[in-house]
């Protein structure tokens, strides 16, 4: 197992980073690690430990718990909020090319042999 989480790891940073992960905190994680958001390691620490209560914008109840200020930890969720949850959303595929079956009569006439 501990080849498939350094594989994994290292899967995590190719572009764009977090591509692969198993949930959204591992997603976030990994773009945390890449990109270096957050100078004092509170982002990863609120991603790891307090990710519901962020998106319940429990900001209070995360700040009780980091003793740090209520102001910081919104500034923190500003900056995990300009993570992309979806990774790889921005590479969709190329839309299907539809090509038409119909043969107009006036084609049809011109392209078959007639027979005498």
């Amino acid at each position: 197992m501990l080849q498939v989480d350094e594989v994994l790891s290292a899967i995590h940073r190719f572009d764009p980073p977090g591509v692969a992960s198993r949930d959204l905190k591992e997603c976030l994680l990994a773009q945390i690690k890449t990109r270096r958001v957050g100078m004092n390691g509170l982002t990863e620490r609120i991603v790891k430990d307090y990710l519901p209560d962020l998106g319940r914008k429990k900001y209070a109840d995360i700040a009780r718990g980091l003793k740090i200020p209520v102001d910081q930890v919104k500034a923190i969720a500003k900056e995990i909020g300009t993570l992309e949850p979806r990774p790889a959303r921005r590479f969709s595929p190329v839309p299907p090319i539809f090509t038409s079956s119909r043969i107009s009569s006036s084609a049809r006439q011109k392209t078959m042999p007639t027979t005498s």
